[in-house]
């Protein structure tokens, strides 16, 4: 139900079911008003004429006298299922105007009759004829003079009928074989329909996407859209500048603040480590100072990260691009976990010789946070496992480790700023919650991308993709 729920939530495909359904309808109701418009404007006169024209032919072959048995007889055949009771037949000299139902045929006329004169046939008033209603049943009364005679000649519209059903099943037949390609029309022209409708859609989205947030300056070009998407692009443009102005206030105080913390948290380290040296050793005032330490460290850590984030989110973020062996760097840091923490397993697997072109502090950085994290967020008695793979363009850096955490939508929250998992939020683990996100706006610098997939049993899997070229400078840096 998944897929069906979600093509329908798709206007796309509502406007596509909605020209189809269109083109369908339009075709049934254009065939059924079609059927009643050749049936009451098209078959009917063609078939008057042609059973005048059959009972005109049938005289013409006939030898004076006429014989009105030989006459039916050939008419039966000339007229599609025309059975004897459906025809009545009379022939007398000429001797008025004006033509009468014979009182033989127990028929009369409902109303007043309306002759048609065929003059493809005859003169005037020689071949002619009308409809008449006798007991809520149609005749079709024909009237012929020919040689001295006034020929009269009554069908039943249920002739008429027959050959017109006969006509349908063929045309039926016909739909039904050509049902596949009028379908098929119909939803190509739905999906063209479509595809014309939704275009100018498209391309406002792709302008949309095409807004990165290092190009703040960037507005979408209404020239050439559509008169109804004006206004949405109007306040889309106003949105952005009073994101622009609050994104760049935000940004603009991390910076400033970084920078203000800076020099004063430097000076009281510096204090307190020369206070710290001149307190007697093991004492409870050194013991005091030394956690007014740690805690100085902390502060002179988070103004350090915020001052990198303010840079990472104006793209100024600055690069010494270098060549690096990525391959020995995780070597390096398996081989060290043994000491770092020597109750997880260390490993790691892969391509030997990787060559990463990036900033060589930033990238070990981003690094070495990962793996603080794995070992921080690990299982007692866990293990981590490292994967680096190259394939020409890329490389894709695996760190896999278990956890005791609540994986539960994770995979972006863990990238928050200050954000840290519930268990873990506390002092004894350290971190300020700031380094996943610094670590995601490095690969980001370098042109890459950091994400958390998660797999059963509890694992998390930590998953740096970067190109190997070094990234190109940004103009607008």
């Amino acid at each position: 139900m998944g897929l069906p729920v979600k093509l329908w939530r798709s206007v796309g495909s509502r406007t596509f079911v909605f020209f189809v359904a269109c083109a369908l309808v339009f075709l049934f109701v254009f065939n059924r008003m079609w059927a009643i418009y050749y049936s009451d404007m098209v078959h009917q006169p063609l078939w008057d004429q042609e059973i005048t024209q059959a009972l005109w032919l049938e005289l013409a072959d006939l030898d004076p006298p006429i014989d009105i048995a030989a006459l039916q007889k050939g008419l039966l055949k000339r007229i599609p299922f025309a059975q004897g009771e459906d025809v009545r037949l009379d022939s007398r000299p000429i001797d008025s105007q004006a033509a009468t139902l014979p009182s033989t045929w127990g028929v009369q006329s409902a109303g007043p009759v309306d002759w048609v004169d065929l003059p493809e046939i005859g003169s005037a008033d020689s071949a002619r004829h009308a409809h008449l209603v006798h007991q809520g049943q149609h005749w079709t009364w024909v009237s012929l003079r020919h040689l001295g005679q006034q020929h009269q000649m009554l069908v039943h519209h249920r002739v008429a009928h027959q050959s017109l059903e006969r006509m349908w099943k063929v045309r039926d037949k016909t739909i039904l074989y050509q049902l596949p390609t009028v379908v098929l029309s119909a939803v190509l022209l739905a999906w063209m329909v479509t595809r014309l409708m939704l275009n100018p859609m498209h391309r406002l989205s792709q302008q949309l996407n095409d807004i990165g947030r290092f190009h703040p300056q960037e507005r979408v070009d209404a020239q050439g859209s559509l008169k109804e998407f004006e206004s949405l692009i109007g306040a889309f443009n106003d949105l952005l500048d009073r994101l622009q102005i609050s994104y760049q206030q935000a940004g603009r105080f991390s910076s400033d603040a970084a920078h203000e913390l800076k020099t004063p948290l430097t000076i009281v380290r510096g204090q307190l480590a020369q206070a710290i040296n001149q307190a007697d050793d093991h004492s409870d005032l050194q013991v005091r100072l030394s956690l007014i330490s740690d805690e100085i460290e902390r502060l002179i850590s988070i103004s350090d990260k915020l001052l990198q984030l303010s840079l990472a989110d104006a793209g100024q973020m600055p690069l010494a691009v270098e060549p690096i062996n990525l391959s020995d760097w995780v070597a390096e840091l398996v081989a060290d976990a043994a000491s770092f923490a020597p109750e997880l397993k260390t490993t790691w697997e892969g391509d030997k010789g990787v060559m990463w072109h990036a900033d060589r502090n930033l990238a070990w950085q981003l690094l070495t946070n990962l793996f603080s994290n794995a070992v921080k967020y690990n299982q007692a008695g866990g293990w981590i496992h490292f994967t680096l793979q190259a394939d020409g363009k890329h490389i894709v850096l695996d760190i896999r480790n278990p956890t005791d955490a609540d994986l539960q939508g994770l995979e972006e929250k863990l990238f928050e700023r200050f954000y840290r998992l519930e268990p873990h939020h506390n002092r004894k683990t350290g971190g300020t919650g700031l380094g996943l996100s610094l670590c995601r706006e490095i690969a980001k610098a370098h042109g890459g991308e950091l994400s958390l997939h998660t797999e059963p049993g509890r694992v998390v899997v930590m998953r740096l993709v970067a190109p190997l070229d070094p990234p190109r400078a940004d103009p607008l840096s």
